[in-house]
Parts: structure tokens; C-alpha cells; sequence
């Protein structure tokens, strides 16, 4: 998968071929050929109209559709602009992996509803369930119903989604599927410095999220889990009932061993589960050390 992509940025960078609608697709495809979509996903729609400056992409359960954004978000935008002066196909390779990114992303979620409406058992399938009380496929046509009658607000929902189950399966998983693809770009090297910068971007991104996910408990040596947080603020409160088989129902220390003792570190973080300060400290210096490596070598290519 990850050379049939490299094949497709390739045909473009080396041409010194702008990206078009054209490029979504056959990224798209590539995924959706390896990954089986076309059994659960009805395609992917490129707007060319400016919607909503904030956002890239966006899966839709309901529909079964991907959409994606053919102009670049603002966070984008920004990142776009700011590799300008690398070299003449920065730009342009940047916003090549940037839409794979996002691509990715979005696959994970279509993907992970899927698992959800054929019945997974997961506790990640569980979180997701219970969050956005959506059992099966038919139940996304009652989440703003339900949004309604339980006067939670839609702003409420997407200020926290970074809190989310479903967020929490998506970013792990993109992130691992970029560490994935690196070595392949690596091998190729069309641009190695907007390579680092994509690289330290991802990173970026993910030491934000965390922090904006996870909060120290330095009396209690472990930290909140999101994914707990955000099913309150959606007050998903049957999530916590004895008869839902979840074994996952606060925040405090025996219920944070026994998730230890259960899942591995990259599993709670997919989840949205617990962690001790230590894990959470030791994994941020991971990723710390990742940007500012990939940083030294952007100041060095530009002095």
C-alpha cells in the first residue's frame, strides 16, 4: 500500500504537477483497494467550495461518505506557507502528505464505525458506542434528536472531540500508519526537509493533543482518561451501569491497575484510557525529543 502512495506523490512532485481534485482520489483509491472500502464506505467527495475554514475532512457515518476539503484548512494553510522558501516542490510535497494524512484519518473512522455497526466487541467499540449512544448504522439518523433531548450542545460536542473515543482510535492509528509510510518517503527523498517539517508537524500535533487530553495527578501518580471525560461531558451516563460490559466506570487508582494491568500503553492511549504521570511524561519526552530532533535539522538546512 504504503509504495503504490509513494508511487502516486511521485507522479506528481517529480512532474512539478500541482495537486488537484485528481490526487484526492487516487490516494483514496489506493487505500480503499488495500483496505477493502468499497465493502463499507461509498466513496470520497472533494469539495471545491469553501465550507468551513477550520476543517479538512470529515467521515460521515450516516452516509457512509468521506468528504474532503479541496482547499487547505487555516492550521494548514499556515504550515503551507511557512515551507515556501525550502525549495521549489515544498509546497507542494507538504500538501501531498498532508492529504494523505487526513485521508488516513478519516479511513480509521470509517473504518472503526463499520466494526461498530457489524457488532464489535472492542472496548474502544464500546467507548464509541456508549459516547455518541449509537448501536448500529441506523441509530445515526437519532444523534441530533438525541443532542436535542438531552440539551447538550452541538458546540459542547465538537469543543471537547479531541476528548473522544473515536478521536483518541483515529489519531493513534493515523499516527501510526505516517511512522509506517516514513521509511518509504525516506528511501525516496524527494524533499528531506519538508519530510523533517511533515514529520515534526505530526509529532506537534500529537504532543498538543495529549496535553490537551491529559492532566497530571501528581497526589495521585496517575493521570484522567479522556475518554471518560468526554462521555460525561455528553452525559452518556449509562456507559457506567453495572450490566454494560465495559469493566471501565471512573477515574481513580483501582479501576486505572486493573486497565494497566489489561492493556498496553499503546492501547490505552488508543483508547482513551488512563495512565500513570510517568508513562505520560516518559511518551511525551518520546515525542518531544521526535519534533526537536527534526527541528535541529530544518534550522540547519535553513542557515
Amino acid at each position: 500500500m504504503y509504495e503504490e502512495m509513494v508511487r502516486v506523490i511521485g507522479s506528481y512532485i517529480l512532474n512539478n504537477k500541482k495537486i488537484d481534485k485528481a490526487y484526492y482520489y487516487k490516494i483514496y483509491d489506493v487505500l480503499a483497494d488495500y483496505l477493502k472500502l468499497d465493502d463499507f464506505v461509498n466513496g470520497l467527495a472533494v469539495n471545491d467550495v469553501k465550507i468551513d475554514p477550520k476543517e479538512s475532512s470529515v467521515y460521515s457515518p450516516k452516509d457512509k461518505i468521506i468528504t474532503a476539503n479541496y482547499y487547505p484548512s487555516e492550521a494548514h494553510k499556515m504550515l503551507l506557507d511557512s515551507v515556501k522558501d525550502f525549495n521549489e516542490m515544498s509546497y507542494d510535497y507538504l500538501n501531498a502528505l498532508l492529504i494523505v494524512d487526513l485521508l488516513i484519518h478519516e479511513v480509521n473512522h470509517a473504518i472503526r464505525f463499520n466494526e461498530i455497526d457489524m457488532g464489535g466487541n472492542e472496548l474502544i467499540d464500546e467507548l464509541i458506542r456508549k459516547s455518541t449512544h449509537v448501536v448500529s448504522r441506523k441509530d445515526f439518523n437519532n444523534i441530533i434528536d438525541y443532542f436535542k433531548n438531552e440539551k447538550i450542545s452541538e458546540r459542547v460536542y465538537n469543543n471537547n472531540h479531541d476528548l473522544s473515543p473515536a478521536e483518541s482510535d483515529a489519531d493513534y492509528l493515523t499516527l501510526k500508519a505516517i511512522k509506517e509510510l516514513v521509511p518509504y518517503l525516506e528511501d525516496i527523498d524527494y524533499s528531506k526537509v519538508t519530510l523533517e517539517y511533515f514529520i515534526a508537524f505530526k509529532y506537534t500535533d500529537t504532543f498538543n493533543t495529549l496535553r490537551k487530553k491529559y492532566k497530571l495527578n501528581y497526589n495521585a501518580e496517575y493521570t484522567n482518561s479522556p475518554s471518560y471525560d468526554f462521555c460525561n461531558m455528553v452525559r452518556s451516563k449509562d456507559i457506567y451501569k453495572p450490566e454494560i460490559v465495559l469493566d471501565y466506570n471512573r477515574d481513580n487508582k483501582e479501576t486505572f491497575i486493573k486497565d494497566k494491568n489489561k492493556y498496553s500503553l499503546e492501547e490505552r492511549l488508543q483508547y482513551g484510557l488512563q495512565l500513570s504521570d510517568i508513562e505520560l511524561l516518559n511518551y511525551n519526552r518520546e515525542v518531544f525529543d521526535n519534533i526537536e530532533s527534526r527541528a535541529n535539522y530544518i534550522r540547519k538546512y535553513k542557515s
